[in-house]
């Protein structure tokens, strides 16, 4: 059995659709448990229409997404959980074939697929994942942190399915982190735990990213994720941790440089080669700098969107 989490917070266009793609699924021993996170719109009566005993919907004040998930995973009956967010959904075949891993690979925590961006015009794209180890078409992720830094992220919210102990022993989702809370705990996960993981794309994640626009809000201030990554660096002595760290700078310098914050780029290049100093796009946007700011706009804005595909 499964109890799939779903945090739930003003999705009134798009929860049925999510829900819809778990009540189609081949596999139906679980259980739906929405946490409603103070939806201010019609978001929780689409889900009320839907008559299916498997839901069970939990309402709480509004606490963002990492304490919906943490809430959920506490109010889940079953050992294993599968994080679904209320915008994306799944391939109907996404819970069987995590069953499968399951069984094929007991000794995992972590159950894990490809998956496909969709984006505001329903264009799918499928997310890339290089250096994977395993020839077949699945196996164990031994190498998470190489592969996060040459690929997508290899987890995603919505294709993972997690022992509850083990999310509950890594702390959960963090909740003081307004962004990339969901990456520190795909990184705690993988320095604690082996990953099974299937290549098939099996999930769909829609993306909202916009390129074409400058980010609408900076990254924090005070670095947690950063932080966080750092210690666990210290702690675990993973190979290619490091290298991840100075992936994590990289991508705030290359938000920073979409936002025409050149001292911030510079600050962010320095930490991300810091890490590795052998991480050959990061002195391209340190260059990038000099450039007139219109100039350095759409240079840093064509860098994200082949970034994004490639």
């Amino acid at each position: 059995m499964i109890s799939v989490i779903i945090p739930l917070f003003n999705k009134e266009r798009e929860i049925v659709r999510s829900l819809q793609s778990v009540l189609n699924q081949s596999f139906s021993h679980f259980e739906i448990v929405v946490i409603d996170d103070g939806s201010t719109d019609h978001s929780v009566k689409r889900v009320e229409q839907i008559d299916d005993p498997r839901i069970k919907i939990i309402r709480q004040t509004n606490a963002g997404v990492a304490a919906a998930r943490n809430r959920g995973v506490a109010e889940a009956r079953y050992d294993w959980v599968a994080l679904l967010d209320a915008d994306d959904e799944w391939r109907e075949d996404f819970l069987t074939q995590m069953f499968d891993l399951i069984q094929r690979y007991p000794q995992c925590a972590v159950h894990a697929c490809g998956y496909d961006f969709c984006d505001d015009r329903g264009k799918i794209t499928p997310a890339l994942f290089r250096r994977i180890k395993f020839t077949e078409e699945h196996g164990i992720m031994e190498n998470y942190f190489e592969i996060a830094c040459h690929s997508h992220p290899p987890l995603c919210s919505s294709a993972v399915v997690i022992r509850k102990t083990a999310l509950m022993a890594i702390g959960g989702f963090p909740t003081d982190i307004q962004a990339g809370e969901d990456l520190l705990t795909w990184a705690r996960l993988a320095a604690h735990y082996p990953i099974a993981y299937t290549k098939q794309h099996l999930a769909i994640y829609h993306a909202t990213n916009n390129f074409a626009e400058p980010p609408k809000r900076q990254p924090a201030r005070k670095d947690r994720v950063a932080e966080e990554l750092y210690k666990l660096s210290v702690n675990k002595q993973i190979p290619q941790l490091r290298n991840y760290l100075s992936h994590w700078h990289k991508m705030r310098c290359s938000i920073y440089l979409r936002m025409g914050e050149r001292r911030k780029v510079l600050r962010e290049a320095l930490k991300a080669l810091y890490y590795n100093p052998f991480n050959g796009k990061i002195y391209l946007y340190a260059g990038m700098t000099l450039s007139p700011m219109r100039l350095m706009y759409i240079t840093a804005q064509y860098i994200s969107q082949c970034s994004h595909r490639s």
